[in-house]
């Protein structure tokens, strides 16, 4: 069988990126997997690591407004699903999918929508909602991160359950081995992703000026980049907290540097199944993050492996953080008991659940 993955583009690294460049390699064994990008630089040029056996391509040279950029794909992409005799085509995104559907209709080709967000995240956005129920109406599966996600498909959007199914996002047995003992003495902190107010910036920043002042010895690297990038840094500046919560900019083996820090914590009001939280259970270190709609109490296990923190009740946020920065032996526990439940996130039985997807369809 041959399977097309559908992305945005190869110089990403964000997390959706990076699951779907995991499934395409996984998958490159046992299908021929095809990579083809909406715009952007040729594979030549990927940020992440692509098996040699996968033929890649892109459609356009540069990202254009939704409408157009559907015109300006339609024939290609039409094209080379039927000269490479696709049989599934894996849209990683909602965006992608409503891009595909038009090229795709009457050529035979099954095609899977990945949501790699949460519905309820931005469920009050109408336009967003919208392409959801499009994608997931008339493609032939939709891939959810969450059970909560699965139910709130069917609920809100009336998807059959039989058009629905949740594959978790994975983590490698590479980065499992990789584990280190936990270093108890570390007093470092740790945030990796996208560098958008999005993700809990202000978040961050609050917190970071309620716990550092008081706790001169430890310190909190940001890791990633993104478009407000500087306006962080100018923020951490004007909180007088440039040496106390540090920018470590974009790294290529963040997985292996977790191991350095005592926690890893995350501060974004939505996700869908954050892999920094899954990368950084792997490394067998505590997480602290706020309860948002979907992800995170997926993973955390409140009081056993991490710590949950309503939503988005900072000065609580802020204590539990000091009782983990402040109690060595929690820490500890914690980090013993990170790999317990490991097992339903394992790479090699999530890939299985996608070869089964594609040979059912």
């Amino acid at each position: 069988m041959k399977v097309c993955f559908f992305i945005s583009h190869f110089d990403g690294t964000g997390g959706a990126e990076r699951v779907g460049n995991t499934i395409a390699n996984g998958l490159a064994g046992d299908f021929e997997v095809h990579i083809v990008a909406l715009y952007g630089p040729e594979a030549s040029g990927s940020a992440l690591p692509i098996d040699p056996r996968i033929k890649t391509t892109r459609l356009l040279l540069e990202e254009g407004r939704l409408r157009s950029m559907a015109k300006d794909i339609r024939k290609p992409l039409r094209a080379y699903l039927k000269q490479q005799g696709i049989d599934v085509l894996v849209c990683v995104g909602t965006y992608q999918s409503i891009l595909a559907l038009p090229a795709v209709a009457f050529t035979g080709v099954k095609t899977v929508n990945c949501d790699h967000g949460a519905l309820v995240n931005s469920w009050d956005d109408r336009v967003i909602s919208n392409m959801r129920r499009i994608a997931a109406l008339f493609c032939d599966r939709t891939i959810v991160l969450t059970q909560r996600s699965y139910h709130d498909y069917q609920r809100l959007l009336h998807i059959p359950a039989r058009k629905l199914q949740v594959i978790y996002n994975s983590i490698s047995p590479e980065q499992i081995a990789a584990a280190r003992p936990y270093d108890a003495t570390s007093k470092r902190i740790i945030w990796a992703g996208r560098v958008v107010w999005d993700k809990g910036l202000d978040h961050l920043l609050d917190i970071a000026q309620r716990v550092l002042p008081a706790h001169p010895d430890w310190r909190w690297d940001v890791y990633g980049g993104g478009a407000d990038l500087e306006r962080l840094r100018a923020c951490i500046g004007e909180r007088g907290l440039e040496d106390r919560l540090v920018l470590m900019g974009q790294v290529g083996d963040l997985p292996s540097r977790y191991g350095d820090y005592a926690f890893h914590t995350l501060t974004s009001p939505k996700e869908g199944l954050p892999l920094v939280l899954l990368e950084a259970k792997a490394a067998g270190i505590p997480n602290i993050s706020f309860d948002c709609p979907t992800g995170p109490a997926d993973i955390i296990r409140d009081g056993v492996d991490g710590v949950l923190v309503d939503c988005f009740d900072i000065e609580s946020y802020s204590h539990r953080m000091e009782y983990l920065m402040d109690d060595v032996e929690l820490r500890t526990r914690m980090a013993a008991a990170s790999h317990d439940d490991l097992e339903r996130f394992e790479q090699g039985p999530i890939l299985l659940q996608w070869a089964e997807l594609i040979r059912s369809l």
